[in-house]
């Protein structure tokens, strides 16, 4: 059970919409704002950490990177890989993204509470 939750954990945080991660990067055709929603999560992320006394460098760096992915992503959005995308197909990737994390946000609550209850 323990395996389980630090899989699905890990795979939910890879599924943020940062630029360096798969989510930044699965998310990226749908639209180049839900990069500056990575950030602000990123943002989040290190001002929690560092509230709890808990900081790690490791995520500040890839608040760093995420920074440099919105600047990135807003210098190139005319590239045929942001634009090439159907309507159709953002729909598809953005319902595929929702239902991948709310399953492995599910899965990594529900292991928990089996944990706790075994």
């Amino acid at each position: 059970m323990f395996f389980a939750q630090i899989g699905g954990l890990i795979n939910l945080v890879n599924l943020a919409p940062m630029g360096i991660l798969d989510g930044g990067t699965i998310l990226a055709p749908i639209s180049r704002w839900i990069s500056v929603a990575g950030v602000v999560l990123a943002a989040l992320l290190v001002a929690f950490l560092a509230l709890s006394m808990e900081f790690s460098p490791i995520v500040l760096v890839i608040a760093g990177f995420a920074v440099y992915g919105v600047v990135n992503r807003f210098r190139r959005h005319r590239t045929p890989h942001c634009r090439s995308v159907r309507r159709r197909a953002k729909l598809v990737l953005g319902l595929v993204w929702v239902a991948a994390s709310g399953y492995l946000f599910f899965v990594t609550g529900a292991t928990s509470i089996a944990m706790l209850t075994w």
